[in-house]
Order: structure tokens, then sequence, then C-alpha cells
């Protein structure tokens, strides 16, 4: 959950917790032996989680992957992704992402 990445310190700030590090450690060491592409602009994501591993709210489960995506270099920043979908899925025991290249034509900003 997006709840347990960060935890507020005395000083003011925040830092990743021991929790969120391991999660990076373990899901970068994955990501690795998985990628077989880089997406270079625009994307779209769609995640599916396993129903039953977390009492998390599905919307709270999405934040860090796209964090390590970019972190990673597998998307050139994780601004640029223009939608996807997040579902649970019964028959699964581990997260799926899947990424594809967005033909979304942005605008100019009107700001």
């Amino acid at each position: 959950s997006v709840n347990a990445l960060f935890k507020n310190l005395r000083s003011g700030g925040r830092a990743k917790t021991k929790e969120y590090k391991a999660w990076i450690s373990d899901a970068t060491l994955m990501l690795r032996a998985q990628v077989k592409q880089r997406i270079e602009g625009q994307y779209l994501i769609d995640f599916v989680f396993p129903w039953g591993l977390t009492k998390a709210d599905i919307w709270n489960l999405d934040k860090a992957i796209p964090d390590l995506l970019q972190h990673e270099g597998v998307v050139t920043n994780d601004n640029l992704c223009d939608g996807g979908t997040i579902r649970w899925c019964n028959e699964i025991d581990m997260a799926q992402v899947t990424l594809s290249r967005s033909v979304f034509e942005r605008k100019k900003r009107k700001n």
C-alpha cells in the first residue's frame, strides 16, 4: 500500500520505510530479469494484482511500480503514462504489469 512507502521523520522530512526499501530491492531483481525492451515516450500501463494477498485498497497498490520503472530506465518518465487499467485476479499469486506504447496525441497544456 502507498501508506507503507514512507515514514515521517522527527526533523519534519519523510524517508522510505525499511519495507519499501526491501520491496525495491526484490522488485528490481525481478524487473531486470524480465524486461525485454524499454519504452521511450508515452505509454500505457496495466496492473493485475492477486486477490486476497493484501487488504489494501486497490488504488493504493500502483504508486511504487511506475516509480521503479522510471528509476530502472524502463520508461523515460512516469509522467508520460497516458492511462491504463488496474484490477484484481484470483488466478495469480504475484502482481503482473504490462506496458505498451501510447498513441494518444498530447496537445500543449492550457496553463
